[in-house]
């Protein structure tokens, strides 16, 4: 622990420390963009479910990407 510290404060003195801090926020910023880009995807893909099982149950299935099949048999 005390070898850290005494290297945080090496890495202050020559000025490096601003350049590390620097790229970990940038890293630690791209990994929280890309968990809600993510995040949105999912939650719009599911919504999208649900909104069309709503729709097809109450019977207006005349919406995009739904089809209806009648099979006609002649007995």
């Amino acid at each position: 622990m005390l070898l850290l510290l005494v290297l945080l404060v090496i890495l202050a003195f020559t000025g490096v420390l601003w350049f590390i801090v620097k790229v970990a926020v940038g890293v630690a910023l791209g990994i929280f963009l890309g968990l809600m880009l993510i995040t949105a995807l999912i939650t719009w893909r599911i919504r999208r479910a649900f909104r069309e099982a709503t729709r097809d149950s109450r019977g207006g299935g005349s919406g995009k990407g739904s089809s209806r099949i009648t099979i006609i048999r002649h007995d």
